[in-house]
């Protein structure tokens, strides 16, 4: 195994290191290159072996996940800056990090073309970032071990929707805590998403009927929710 310190190399350089190896890594995958060394007399590969390359690419799915979970959580906090010299006639632009927390007006725009987005969609990509990153850092930091996946943290975020926004970081703190004492590795995000519910409303109870009504209504296409609009 490659031993990058992080340290020595700028974030840019890094991911580039990790799209060169798996560009090589589907290219053998793909039939590119044949024979592998792990593969029989016949020419097959073992399915042992292939199970634990799609359980390995996983776990660097979700890698890749929290880096992208940190730099849009970046990217919503940082703000634009213009400075005028009168005497150039020029204009300068500095970026400002704000606090984790904050998305800027443009933030979720910037994301259509680039990720190629919808507008709905780009804003709650952001969002959902944004939250992980302030609400749930250990689950983050869980998600770079490749120990849960994006879509799993998500439905932890998605238990908060009831709670009052005041009350949404304390809240999350508890049920964070909780979850990883659990143990949530192997629970599928929808059931990892009702047991994070039932924490939520065990630690705020007030926002139990709130997931009822709301959830009556969307039934009857009255109100929808704006964490479940669709892309």
């Amino acid at each position: 195994m490659v031993d990058l310190d992080a340290a020595e190399h700028t974030t840019g350089e890094l991911l580039a290191v990790a799209s060169a190896a798996l560009q090589a890594a589907y290219t053998r995958a793909s039939g590119g290159i044949a024979p592998e060394a792990d593969r029989s007399g016949e020419g097959e590969l073992d399915p042992a072996t292939v199970l634990a390359q799609v359980g390995a690419l996983h776990e660097l799915i979700n890698t890749a996940s929290a880096v992208q979970t940190h730099r849009l959580a970046e990217h919503a906090a940082t703000e634009t800056h213009t400075v005028y010299d009168p005497e150039s006639g020029r204009s300068t632009y500095t970026l400002r990090k704000g606090p984790t927390g904050r998305v800027r007006d443009t933030a979720a725009a910037d994301l259509q073309g680039l990720l190629a987005l919808g507008p709905v969609t780009a804003r709650r990509v952001l969002a959902q970032a944004v939250e992980a990153v302030a609400f749930f850092p250990q689950l983050v930091d869980a998600m770079a071990t490749g120990a849960l996946s994006r879509a799993q943290v998500e439905a932890v975020g998605d238990a908060l929707v009831d709670v009052e926004p005041a009350h949404r970081r304390s809240t999350a703190q508890g049920v964070e805590h909780q979850l990883l004492l659990r143990g949530i590795e192997d629970l599928p995000p929808s059931r990892l998403g009702k047991v994070a519910k039932a924490a939520v409303y065990a630690a705020r109870p007030e926002a139990e009927p709130v997931a009822r009504e709301r959830a009556t209504r969307d039934r009857l296409g009255v109100w929808f929710s704006p964490a479940r609009c669709p892309g």
